[in-house]
């Protein structure tokens, strides 16, 4: 899974729209638009953001495959 196929998840997960985690983040729904598209690659600040108001760690969010351990949001263990 990329990362904007896995932010997109995360940000359903919590029913938010892509205004709305923007607003949240302080980034425009553009951003997070080409975010998920992997159109556009994240600074690290912006990373750390992320991973910190979904509770999971910038290595999951980058990881290409879908194993984890600790990393894993709550949804993803309820699902394991």
């Amino acid at each position: 899974m990329s990362f904007g196929e896995r932010l997109k998840k995360l940000r359903e997960e919590k029913q938010l729209s892509q205004k709305q985690l923007g607003k949240i983040l302080d980034l425009d729904q553009r951003t997070i638009s080409t975010y998920e598209s992997d159109d556009r690659f994240k600074n690290g600040d912006r990373l750390i953001k992320i991973a910190d108001f979904f509770g999971v760690s910038i290595d999951y969010l980058l990881r290409d495959n879908d194993d984890c351990n600790d990393d894993c949001s709550n949804e993803d263990k309820k699902q394991r």
